[in-house]
Formats: C-alpha cells, structure tokens, sequence
C-alpha cells in the first residue's frame, strides 16, 4: 500500500460516522490563495533551524499518521491559541498555520496533537466553513453547528492515533477553552 493510501485509509476509518467530506470550495478558492500568500509572506515557516521544537512536532505527527509529504507549516503572530489547515499547497502537500499564542501555550506534545487535528482536517477533507451564508433560521444554525462539530470530533480522532494520549488531548481542549498562558498551569 503506497504512503498517500495510508493516510487517507486511516482518515476513512476513524470518520465519526455523521461527518461529511466537503467536496466543493467554490468561492472560497480566491480566499483560500489569498489567505495563503499573506501566510508565506508574513508568518516564520518551520524548519529544523527556525522553529526546531515545533519542527520536531510535526515529523512526529507526519510520521505516526503515514502522511506521505512534509507538511508546510507557519507560525503567524497572533496571540489568540488558534491554528489552521487552509489548503494543499501545490500537489499534495499540506499547509498548517499556527497562531503564535498557540505555540506559546502548548508544549511539544500538545502541539503535536494540535498539529495531528488540523492535518486530520486536510486528510478527512474538510472544507473551510467561511462566514459566507448567515443560517436563514435558528434550525439552519443549530444544523450547521453540528455539522462543524462532527468534524472536528474526527480530526480529534485522527490527533489521538498520532498522539496515543487521551489524558494530553483532554489537558489541550482545557488549556484552549480556559487557561490564557502556561504561566497558570502546574
């Protein structure tokens, strides 16, 4: 089995089974090149020598997931604790940005789970949900949030085989929805 159809199986068998593939991005494509050339151009790309902790993270996500391309990955400043997998870049190989506030709040490990949900996005493919379209009721609303939710239960799968920890995902979506620096933390 070559190292493309690795990854993509897993992403096939761990889908929560109400999670969708977006298959069209439509007007989100100009969006989406536009997003990514004001990443490259503004934020620190990830290397051995720039950013070698974060480096680290993502070679051992990329090599516990099978992905078969080194991801390229940025750090933006930005203090909010956020990250993103806007697109493919040229071919297959994926795009990841961090936000700065982020990196500083994670250590390695909780970054490499971070890092294996948002490729889990990528793989799973996952459209970008943009703002476009207000719900025209508060049915529409409530479904279109569940839809985002069911996808992010299955990147969340696919961060827990790269990490093999519940208790670090678990210490993740605690830092992320109320811990504002590492400072605070034991």
């Amino acid at each position: 089995m070559c190292e493309i159809s690795r990854f993509q199986n897993l992403c096939r068998r761990v889908r929560f089974c109400l999670d969708e593939a977006s298959s069209d991005l439509g007007e989100a494509n100009s969006f989406l090149a536009d997003f990514v050339a004001r990443v490259r151009s503004t934020g620190l790309q990830v290397t051995r020598a720039t950013v070698p902790e974060v480096y680290r993270a993502v070679s051992r996500v990329k090599e516990a997931l099978g992905v078969p391309v080194e991801p390229e990955v940025y750090v933006v400043n930005d203090v909010s604790a956020n990250a993103f997998a806007p697109a493919f870049a040229s071919g297959n190989r994926p795009i990841l940005v961090l936000n700065s506030g982020l990196v500083t709040l994670l250590n390695s490990n909780e970054l490499a789970f971070a890092i294996a949900h948002e490729l889990g996005h990528l793989g799973l493919r996952h459209s970008q949900r943009l703002p476009s379209v207000q719900p025209q009721s508060e049915f529409e609303a409530l479904q279109k949030r569940s839809l985002q939710r069911y996808a992010e239960i299955s990147a969340d799968r696919i961060a827990l085989i790269a990490t093999r920890s519940v208790f670090g995902a678990a210490h993740v979506m605690v830092k992320l929805a109320s811990v504002p620096s590492r400072r605070y933390l034991p």
